[in-house]
């Protein structure tokens, strides 16, 4: 009985023989130099594939920074009309005056529609316009002899845009 040895013993059974190919020079050579054009280009697509997490996770972070900041140019807009707020307030307390408050406010009002319109808002035009579902919503309907169906006769409450988006459509009458 004869023994096996160790490498014959790690080989499976149904394959006792191994079977060889013969390869021509120029074969060979073709496919050798496939096989290494296969390596770089695996190794290239790594590296491509790492830049692109990269790239993603920069994008991810500087779209957070952006959120994080996005309205800070506006407050600081906005930080000299509380100011403004605030003198209006101590002197309505000093001099008991309501129409100086009224003008006072009328004044802080309008730079806040300034800045706002700085940053792009705009209203939107209701009284005598045809009704429009996109910016207008009907919270009253009325019979008018006055005006032609469908027209907007009174305004509730201020409807405004943002760069053509409609922000808050304007609460209207119509007739």
């Amino acid at each position: 009985m004869e023994r096996e040895t160790s490498e014959e013993k790690a080989k499976p059974k149904s394959r006792k023989r191994e079977r060889k190919l013969s390869v021509s020079r120029e074969r060979w050579q073709q496919l050798k130099e496939k096989a290494q054009l296969a390596g770089e280009r695996f190794d290239r697509l790594l590296r491509l594939q790492a830049e692109f997490d990269n790239y993603r996770k920069r994008v991810n972070r500087e779209r957070s920074e952006f959120v994080q900041y996005a309205v800070e140019d506006l407050i600081c807009d906005l930080l000299p009309v509380m100011d403004n707020f605030e003198r209006a307030i101590e002197a309505a307390h000093r001099h008991n005056n309501s129409q100086a408050l009224l003008q006072g406010v009328e004044m802080i009002c309008k730079q806040v529609e300034d800045v706002l319109v700085k940053r792009g808002l705009e209203r939107i035009e209701a009284v005598g316009k045809k009704f429009d579902p996109r910016e207008h919503e009907a919270v009253m309907q009325v019979e008018s002899e006055e005006y032609p169906e469908n027209t907007v006769i009174e305004e509730h409450l201020r409807g405004y845009k943002l760069k053509n988006k409609v922000l808050r459509p304007a609460m209207v009458k119509v007739s």
